[in-house]
C-alpha cells in the first residue's frame, strides 16, 4: 500500500495514443523521442541519409513530429519550407533550406 499523500502509478497516469498525460494536473505532454535525417537535395553527390555531412542523424525530444522538426530547423539555422504527416506512427517529411542549400528532412520517432 503506498505511503500517505501518494498515489499509484495507475491513479496518475493515462496513456492516450502517444501522449502521456498527467491527470492531476491539466494535460501536460511528455515529450517523445525523434529521429531527424536530411539529404541534401542540390547536390548529386549526396545520396546516403545524413544529419549534416560526416555526422549520425540527430534525436531530439519534442511532443510530436512538427515539434522535433521546428527545433531542429531552428538548431540549424534554417527556414522549413514544407512539411507533411502523413499519419500517426508513420515517418513525416519536411523541405528545409539553408543558404544555398536544400534538405529533405525525414522525422520519425526514436
Amino acid at each position: 500500500m503506498p505511503a500517505a499523500g501518494t498515489s499509484t502509478l495507475r491513479e496518475w497516469l493515462t496513456v492516450c495514443s502517444l501522449h502521456i498525460r498527467c491527470t492531476n494536473c491539466k494535460s501536460r505532454v511528455v515529450s517523445l523521442q525523434y529521429t531527424i535525417e536530411a539529404r541534401e537535395l542540390s547536390s548529386a553527390h549526396s545520396s546516403a541519409w545524413m544529419s549534416q555531412p560526416g555526422t549520425h542523424p540527430d534525436v531530439v525530444m519534442a511532443e510530436d513530429p512538427q515539434d522535433a522538426i521546428e527545433q531542429y530547423v531552428r538548431d540549424l539555422e534554417a527556414v522549413l519550407l514544407t512539411f507533411m504527416q502523413p499519419r500517426p506512427g508513420r515517418e513525416s517529411i519536411g523541405i528545409v533550406k539553408k543558404e544555398d542549400t536544400v534538405l529533405l528532412v525525414r522525422v520519425y520517432a526514436a
